[in-house]
């Protein structure tokens, strides 16, 4: 009798063990969201947008893709949400664009036909590593994509052109 008692037991506590485990909802993991962090820029003058010094193929190489929207932020706490990623200055005048312009080294952030960016920031230091930005997908056509903001730490060096 004591060894029916101890199995009943037995298979109740297992048959407990395993409708818990089953009822537990598992983290889905996180997909890898493109991101670029602690890059220094520098200002170009010419129209006025400010070069990000990541080369344009690297910056494609972590998953971005033309056509993609960006938040763009810099340690001085600038931002600039939801703005397209084009390969050609597809906005209207006055509108902000990220760009990886064909015969540029580096992407670059701009207001097209606008006013000069890096004085609408307020990164006014002619060094190139007095400020760093973040860059990170908001949305695309991949619906697998989700939006994660990095933080901005220190500056980063520059890569070697």
């Amino acid at each position: 009798m004591l060894k029916r008692i101890l199995s009943c037991i037995l298979i109740t506590v297992m048959l407990c063990a395993v409708l818990v485990s089953c009822g537990e909802k598992k983290e889905e993991p996180e997909p890898d969201v493109p991101a670029l962090r602690d890059y220094g820029v520098e200002h170009e003058p010419e129209f006025g947008g400010i070069y990000i010094t990541a080369t344009i193929d690297y910056f494609n190489s972590l998953g971005f893709n033309y056509g993609d929207s960006v938040d763009i932020s810099f340690s001085n706490g600038y931002t600039m949400e939801d703005i397209p990623y084009y390969n050609g200055y597809y906005v209207d005048p006055g509108q902000p664009l990220l760009i990886a312009y064909p015969g540029y080294d580096y992407i670059k952030a701009a207001i097209n036909f606008g006013d000069d960016l890096w004085d609408t920031a307020g990164l006014l230091s002619a060094s190139a590593l007095a400020a760093a930005c973040a860059v990170r997908l908001l949305s695309t056509s991949a619906p697998a994509r989700a939006a994660r903001l990095l933080p901005v730490s220190a500056p980063a060096s520059a890569p070697a052109s």
